[in-house]
């Protein structure tokens, strides 16, 4: 039973991946973000600055306080920083918000679903990462 539960997660984890490239590839997001006159500009730096924000945050709490300070326990993040993951659920919710309405221009009614396959292709792969 437990062979099969792992058979089929992986499975999904592989379609989610493969999904996410092949819109990748069909949309091409990359180009469109870099170099394309198309997105709200102004909108899109300000959801780069708030993923890297989170970004930043999720190192803090995933590598400094465990490393470096020693807390293993992520009941003690209420202690040493209690207001950083009401903060990041905030800024994701504005982030997300923000990187919809400033890709709008270029894929319309589509751009929801184009970024939450990409998302869940992107969380997803993170599972292939070997982590230390």
């Amino acid at each position: 039973m437990y062979s099969s539960f792992i058979i089929r997660t992986s499975s999904s984890l592989v379609l989610w991946v493969s999904m996410a490239l092949f819109t990748v590839k069909k949309t091409d997001t990359v180009g469109i973000i870099l170099s394309s006159s198309k997105p709200i500009r102004t909108l899109l730096h300000i959801s780069i600055t708030q993923i890297t924000i989170n970004f930043i945050l999720m190192l803090y709490l995933g590598i400094f306080l465990p490393k470096i300070k020693g807390i293993k326990d992520a009941q003690a993040w209420s202690i040493y920083c209690p207001r950083v993951i009401p903060f990041m659920t905030g800024n994701g919710c504005i982030c997300v918000f923000t990187l919809i309405r400033s890709l709008w221009p270029v894929w319309g009614f589509m751009t929801p679903f184009v970024l939450g396959v990409e998302f869940m292709g992107f969380l997803f792969a993170m599972q292939f990462v070997p982590w230390f």
